[in-house]
């Protein structure tokens, strides 16, 4: 591993060695302990990240790193600026003796992470927590609900502030409206430099924030992306769409996009809408939906970066058969993060696959770590629709249904000028494709 030099100086390495001048994105994986209500766990970043603005939440749902696939899968997406907080999740649980898929969907302005771990599923999340504060180096994380005994889950988190970024905050959205009109986001106390953004709906869209279901889903459909207030308005997102059927076989469909910051996609391989950030503004931005978003609401959180901070989007391509993990990007990356989807053939085209694997790594100059989803269509067995694992490496496995197989492994990584290489020691059968930001002075 190479230790990444940026023109502010050398951050902390694995040694413990930091300069004066902190780093501006960290990240760290978190085991949140099975505790009691208000229990307050503090979290230490490996840069000691000073003058923290908002923190990213991303939760999958696995219980330890390199362990077996968990059996169950959740995509939950949260932010908070030290004052609101916006959490979008979707879980899908094979768990459930009654059901084959089990979707729980909610947009909640309370906390970081949500899990429901408690058979039958039919009600809102049986834990979750939330971040209370943070100071130099640390955020502290509460428990606020707790109800039953259970094993301790991870989720990656990501630090936002530093010499460099300048501000963060929290948005929500009430409603994307119902035609093809652009909707103001305003009124924001920073200046966007990009914004973090995602949905979850479904037929019947949820009435209002806070507001969770388990029961009566038909479909289950997420998004999650970006948008960067840059020429031409850099925008990217990775959408899934998953059925929730006793009795017929599950389906799933996938959409990588390079061009819109949201994409919600059906399980028949369809895009139902795609949403555009532009209209960039000293207070905000529009997003406008290509055709009915049914009142979706949506949120995130916008950054606001200094003169000589940067971000950047890249397409993502790993490759397979052969090779390692090449990235070409500006200077020296202070951490990036890469999105990928195997199951996606094409960018911007909803693709239905008898298997995904959803793959999300955060990679910098003193830690990777990958957070992966696995998904299988085409059978009614109940206890067999989805996985998700931890690892600290670039990797993915997939699972059949009964039996599960490593299509990506790495040993090892590089962050250098203009550069990130990670070794790849097993290749996918086919690419997979995807997007990534990276930050750097």
């Amino acid at each position: 591993m190479s230790l990444a030099v940026s023109k502010r100086g050398i951050y902390r390495s694995a040694t413990g060695v930091i300069d004066a001048l902190s780093p501006s994105v960290d990240t760290v994986t978190v085991r949140l302990l099975d505790a009691v209500a208000s229990t307050t766990q503090r979290v230490y970043f490996p840069s000691g990240i000073k003058n923290i603005k908002g923190v990213m939440s991303i939760q999958n749902a696995a219980e330890d790193f390199a362990g077996s696939l968990s059996g169950r899968a959740q995509s939950v997406y949260a932010w908070y600026d030290g004052t609101n907080h916006f959490c979008v999740e979707q879980w899908v649980d094979s768990e459930t003796a009654a059901l084959t898929m089990k979707s729980l969907r909610g947009h909640n302005t309370l906390s970081i992470a949500r899990f429901s771990d408690v058979a039958p599923y039919t009600s809102a999340p049986n834990r979750s927590h939330a971040v209370t504060g943070f100071g130099d180096g640390y955020v502290d994380i509460q428990t606020l609900v707790d109800t039953s005994a259970q094993l301790d889950r991870y989720i990656t988190l990501r630090a936002f502030g530093g010499d460099e970024i300048t501000g963060a905050e929290v948005w929500t959205l009430d409603d994307l409206g119902t035609g093809t009109s652009a909707v103001p986001v305003s009124g924001l106390a920073i200046t966007p430099s990009m914004t973090y953004i995602a949905t979850v709906d479904e037929s019947t869209p949820l009435a209002s924030f806070n507001d969770s279901t388990l029961s009566g889903l038909a479909e289950s459909k997420f998004s999650v992306g970006w948008a960067l207030n840059q020429d031409g308005t850099p925008q990217g997102c990775y959408g899934i769409a998953a059925t929730n059927n006793e009795a017929a076989p599950v389906s799933l469909a996938t959409v990588i996009s390079n061009t819109k910051c949201l994409s919600v996609v059906t399980d028949a391989g369809s895009i139902n809408y795609s949403v555009t950030c532009g209209s960039w503004t000293s207070s905000g931005f529009s997003l406008t939906p290509s055709s009915s978003a049914s009142n979706a609401i949506c949120g995130g959180m916008a950054l606001e970066l200094s003169d000589d901070f940067n971000v950047e989007m890249f397409n993502v391509t790993i490759p397979g058969t052969s090779g390692n993990y090449t990235q070409t990007v500006t200077g020296v990356s202070e951490d990036a993060l890469i999105w990928g989807m195997h199951g996606a053939t094409s960018y911007n085209a909803a693709t239905t696959a008898s298997a995904m694997c959803e793959i999300i790594t955060s990679i910098n100059s003193h830690s990777i770590s990958t957070a992966m989803t696995t998904y299988v269509s085409g059978i009614t067995d109940n206890d067999a629709a989805a996985r998700s694992r931890l690892d600290r490496e670039l990797f993915a496995w997939e699972w059949n249904g009964s039996a599960q197989s490593q299509i990506l492994a790495s040993s090892g990584y590089t962050i250098t000028d203009g550069e990130i290489e990670a070794t790849l020691t097993t290749n996918p059968s086919s690419n997979i494709i995807g997007i990534g930001l990276s930050f750097y002075t």
